[in-house]
């Protein structure tokens, strides 16, 4: 729930909050499918996560880095697909979408996500994100992720108002905990768990 009342900014997380989150899933089905042990892939793919989004690789080297360690080699046409298929298990929750539209123009809304640019500009093209948010904040804009203290700085920077004015919601714990650290209102917030009626008539 957001307290509207003692607010004037609305952030949130993207992947988990905005959009189903489906990167561990689909990388879980890719790793069956080429007969890589799932835990050995997921740490893997969260070694190279992080320069990845901070925009040092691209999406074709973060695919390759991770298959290359895990013993395959695979094209540039085949890493392409596999980045794709990882993109496309994502989905926009609608009501929540819906949600933060009609929010804005009462509310400054921001996005606060650690997806690395190329990510972000494929969903902005197909959900719109730049049209749903005043802000967009990615790490590779600034060279530091959530939860790093300098990221929220920053986040209020360009929100252009006190952190104690802005609401923050993510779906993970020590997310929420950094954003509160530097001052923001912050919860847990899991699309999953709310009835889209409730969420739309909070708002």
């Amino acid at each position: 729930m957001l307290e509207l009342e003692a607010t004037l900014g609305v952030v949130v997380d993207l992947c988990g909050v905005c959009i189903y989150d489906g990167f561990p899933p689909t990388v879980t089905k890719i790793g069956k499918r080429l007969g890589i042990e799932n835990d050995v892939l997921q740490q893997t793919k969260d070694k190279y996560w992080i320069p990845f989004s901070l925009g040092e690789m691209s999406p074709r080297d973060f695919w390759y880095a991770v298959f290359k360690e895990n013993g395959k080699g695979f094209t540039d046409s085949e890493l392409d697909r596999i980045n794709y298929e990882v993109l496309e298990s994502h989905y926009p929750y609608a009501y929540v979408m819906k949600w933060f539209r009609n929010l804005r123009g009462h509310f400054k809304i921001g996005l606060a996500t650690n997806s690395p640019r190329p990510w972000l500009e494929w969903w902005d093209k197909k959900y719109s994100l730049s049209q749903t948010f005043d802000v967009i904040l990615i790490p590779s804009d600034i060279g530091v992720r959530k939860p790093d203290y300098g990221y929220w700085e920053e986040l209020v920077d360009r929100m252009r108002m006190p952190p104690e004015l802005i609401e923050y919601k993510d779906d993970q714990d020590r997310m929420v905990r950094g954003a509160r650290l530097a001052g923001l209102k912050a919860d847990v917030f899991n699309p999953n768990s709310v009835a889209p009626v409730e969420v739309l008539v909070h708002a």
